[in-house]
């Protein structure tokens, strides 16, 4: 390191190395008048087991996916189980999407969803379609 210091000194030219330069990224092209660009996402797939130590893990997904313009949809396709701690993380996502004024889609909604929301009466905040629907609800 000294002898490097010192050729230094006696040459009095440093040297230097350059920076590399990032390649300029083109600008997204600007949509057209009337047009809207929608992005399309992937749907959140629901693991089989939607339990309370998977809470957590499907709290953050779908945090993720609050503020996307368009349909968020959600795959329960794979779901076998879920607790009610998985249903109230969806009624809240479901809740604060429709508050905003976005929608939330589901996809592949099984048995033990649709029961487990009726029990706990969360079928017209998750948006899912109620089987009486043609009957008439009293107050």
């Amino acid at each position: 390191m000294k002898h490097r210091k010192a050729a230094r000194k006696k040459t009095g030219s440093t040297r230097r190395t350059a920076k590399a330069v990032a390649p300029k990224r083109k600008a997204a092209a600007k949509p057209r008048a009337g047009r809207r660009i929608v992005a399309k996402s992937r749907p959140v797939a629901l693991p089989a087991e939607c339990v309370i130590a998977s809470a957590a893990d499907l709290r953050t997904t779908l945090l993720k996916c609050l503020s996307e313009s368009g349909n968020v949809q959600i795959d329960a396709s794979a779901v076998q189980r879920i607790d009610t701690a998985s249903l109230q993380v969806l009624a809240a996502f479901a809740r604060d999407r429709r508050a905003g004024g976005l929608a939330v889609e589901w996809v592949g909604v099984p048995g033990c969803l649709t029961e487990a929301a009726t029990v706990l009466d969360l079928t017209t905040v998750l948006g899912f379609a109620t089987p009486d629907s043609g009957a008439s609800v009293q107050a």
